[in-house]
This record gives C-alpha cells, sequence and structure tokens, in this order.
C-alpha cells in the first residue's frame, strides 16, 4: 500500500442509513443539514461503505449518525465523535457472557476475560502519576501502575451508545445519534475505488468504513490519559488543577469494551493472564485469550498491536490499531509504499491505494460484542478491499428531517456534546 504526507482525521464514529434485511444491523445516516447535496458521489461512497457493516454485522440494532461537509481547516480529512455512557463492567461481562455463544471467538473471549475482584472491579495498569505522594495527574514517562481495584475506573466503562445497542444494554432514553462525522470540503477524495485510488486523492470508501469503525466501538481509554498526561497532553494543566474535581483519572469511568482486550507484556498474572494496560506511552496489543497477542506469528496477517498516543506516545491516538512504516515510491511521487497495514484501523489515511478491512478489524468487532456473518476466527487470510466492497449489492438509505423538526433534533445533539468523543486519523509526513 502507498502513504502520504501529512494529514489529519478525527475519528471516532461514524455511520449511516441502510435498508436491511432480517437480523443485520441498520446504520441510519442523519445529513440534517443536507451537506452531500452537492456531493452525491462522496454520498455513495459513504452509503457503500454503511452497506459493507450492514452486511457483516447481524445484531439486530440500529445506529443513528450524524453527518456533513464542511472546511475544517489545514491537516484535518475529517473530524467525527461518538456518544457514550457510564456502563457498569459487571454489567458488560454478563452481556459478553449471554452473548459467548455466537461465536467460537466469542468463546475464547469471554474465557479469556480478566477476573474481577469481590466488588466487581477490574484491575489494570495505567500511567503513574506526576506526584505520587498526593496522587495527582498522569506521567507518561515512567513505569506504569496497578490500579487499587475500587475505584471508578475499576468499575465503570464509558461504553459508546452503539455497543450498548449490541450488548442490549441502551438506555431507551439515550441521545438521538450514536455519533457524528464531517467530512472536510477543502482535500482530495477518490470516491470510486474499484479502479484504484488516484495519486493525491485519499479513498473515501476506507476513510468513511474506518470512521464507521470508532463509531461501532473501536476507541481506547489510553486516549484520555495521553491527553491529560504531563508533557504533551493538552489537557495535563487542567487535571492537575481541579478542574473536574479529582485531579486523577481513576476516579472517572475510562476504559471502553474494546479495552477489556487492550493488554501489555506485562509479568503473567496468578490467573494465567497478563495484565490490561490502559497507559498512554505504553505498548499495547489486541488479545482474546489474555496471553497471546491476536496473529502473532501469522504470515497472513499483521500482528494485532496498538498505538499508544497522539501527543506523549507514537503519534497517533490510541484508538487505532499500530501504524506501519513507510517509504517514498520512486515510481509514483506523493506517494509511499507501506508494510501490511494492521487492518482498516490503522491510523494513517493513505492516497494512491485503496484501504483494506483485516481479519483483525474482525476479531476486535466480535470481540466487543458485535455479531458477525463471517467466522473472523477461520478467516485467517481475510483482506478485503475496498475496490470489492464498493462492488457489493446493497445500499445504505439516507434520512434527511423534515424542516419542522431540525432545531428539535440539533437541541438534542447538543445535549450530548458533553459525551462526544473525537479521535483524529492523520497521515505519515515524509
Amino acid at each position: 500500500m502507498k502513504k502520504s504526507s501529512a494529514l489529519s482525521i478525527v475519528a471516532a464514529a461514524a455511520a449511516l442509513v441502510c435498508a436491511a434485511p432480517a437480523s443485520a444491523l441498520n446504520i441510519v445516516l442523519w445529513d440534517t443539514n443536507n451537506s452531500y447535496a452537492a456531493s452525491p458521489d462522496a454520498l455513495l461512497a459513504f452509503q457503500k461503505a454503511a452497506n459493507y457493516w450492514n452486511k457483516t454485522i447481524t445484531n439486530d440494532v440500529t445506529v443513528n449518525i450524524k453527518i456533513g461537509f464542511a472546511d475544517l481547516g489545514a491537516n484535518v480529512l475529517a473530524q467525527a465523535g461518538s456518544s457514550s455512557s457510564e456502563v457498569l463492567v459487571k454489567d458488560v461481562y454478563g452481556a459478553l457472557h449471554a452473548n459467548a455463544s455466537k461465536s467460537a471467538l466469542d468463546t475464547i473471549a469471554v474465557g479469556g476475560l480478566k477476573s474481577l475482584n469481590a466488588d466487581g472491579g477490574l484491575f489494570m495498569r495505567v500511567n503513574g502519576y506526576v506526584d505520587a505522594a498526593n496522587k495527582i495527574g498522569v506521567d507518561t514517562t515512567i513505569g506504569s501502575r496497578m490500579t487499587s481495584g475500587n475505584d471508578a475506573i475499576n468499575h465503570v466503562l464509558d461504553v459508546n451508545t452503539s455497543v450498548q445497542k449490541a450488548l442490549g444494554l441502551a438506555n431507551p432514553a439515550g441521545p438521538k445519534y450514536d455519533a457524528t462525522i464531517t467530512f472536510s470540503s477543502s482535500f482530495g477524495f477518490d470516491y470510486n475505488p474499484t479502479n484504484g485510488t488516484n495519486a493525491g486523492t485519499y479513498d473515501f470508501t476506507a476513510v468513511a468504513i474506518h470512521e464507521l469503525g470508532h463509531s461501532l466501538g473501536f476507541v481506547s481509554g489510553a486516549d484520555t490519559f495521553d491527553y491529560f498526561g504531563r508533557g504533551s497532553g493538552p489537557g495535563a494543566d487542567l487535571l492537575e488543577s481541579g478542574v473536574f474535581g479529582p485531579k486523577r483519572l481513576d476516579d472517572f469511568a475510562i476504559g471502553s469494551v474494546l479495552d477489556l482486550f487492550r493488554y501489555g507484556a506485562s509479568p503473567v498474572t496468578p490467573d494465567g493472564h497478563l495484565q490490561l494496560q490502559w497507559g498512554a506511552n505504553k505498548a499495547a496489543f489486541f488479545s482474546i485469550d489474555g496471553v497471546t497477542p491476536f496473529n502473532f506469528g501469522s504470515a497472513d496477517q499483521s500482528v494485532a498491536s496498538f498505538s499508544t498516543g497522539s501527543f506523549n506516545g507514537d503519534n497517533s491516538q490510541a484508538s487505532h490499531w499500530k501504524d506501519t512504516d513507510l517509504f517514498p515510491d520512486a515510481g509514483l511521487p506523493g506517494c509511499y509504499l507501506n508494510g501490511r497495514d494492521v487492518g482498516i484501523m490503522d491510523p494513517t489515511g493513505t492516497p494512491c491505494a485503496n484501504g483494506r478491512v483485516t481479519q483483525n478489524d474482525l476479531a476486535a468487532f466480535d470481540a466487543m460484542g458485535w455479531n458477525l456473518s463471517i467466522d473472523a476466527l477461520q478467516q485467517t487470510k481475510y483482506n478485503m478491499d475496498t475496490s470489492d466492497i464498493y462492488k457489493m449489492d446493497g445500499l445504505a438509505v439516507v434520512a434527511v428531517p423534515e424542516p419542522a423538526t431540525w432545531a428539535q433534533l440539533l437541541l438534542g445533539f447538543g445535549l450530548v456534546g458533553g459525551v462526544l468523543h473525537r479521535r483524529r486519523r492523520a497521515a505519515n509526513a515524509a
């Protein structure tokens, strides 16, 4: 694959409307401002991306996404955010156990979940304190520490509303939109990947699939530690000064459902597992058994390692797979060659090449509670190119609200603004 010079994508959620068959995901895209009317090719590619997820995921739920087009400024390809709320760890465990028989991967993943303490608390490693004596702040430069098991971080997860729906834990009075996504109107996209992606442009379908992946739960609380980490984290001063009340992150719901499978290379515990690693700037990988990185040693897939943070880590948000190296392509100026991506949830945008969904991507969504039409554990060679995705039968439907309801919809969205989490996807610089 080829990669470009630096451009950013804020990624956390996206989705679309779908005319879905029974027992299938129905992603509904709300173009509340009719902003895609002038870009029908972009809207079609977005619908194709949604159609892929609708055909791949079989949970009978509807996920609502607000979308738009706007000038987002320099180096921003797209901007997105997902709605989330707090759910007890023990309730998430219960829902995952209830879903364990749906696939072979689910059975392994549930069997590999870390044991909870007597009070339902989950232990994990996180970044150390800036002031250890007073338990203040986040220091990403020192060794990680084990949490107490008795704080909010141990008992409560911050769960995307879409994932709550997948797990049967959704609040009927939840927000109107599960996510929102805006694409930049200032950069070049190739809207039809069936004949490849033109030099100097980005595969719009791949970016949309990626954003949809965030909206469906591919997020990590390690980004929160990164954001508030002393050093380069923009929120460090705010946390340490007590703007949020507590001066440490242990007193908040931080982890996602995906983080239940985010492990670090630390010593094995008495239950036979490695430790969960939610800290920024700390090596971490996806594992369904709590011991072995998924696809470790595979000849067909890259090992499923995670990025470690855009501010204090490896320059990519932790809500992504680990990025691959790239090299200039002498034959195509402005394009870059790179190794095999871990998956579509790779952190970087890639001009000149189509995106691909891999077995790693499927496994992550399967583990966190989404049911698939594909056996993720057996599909060791799965590598779905956006050219094939674009050609799939079916097309997501776009919902445009009546003008009289726009004010209500926008107001409702504003009320959930406090729980929207934004994430970036960036292309590496030459």
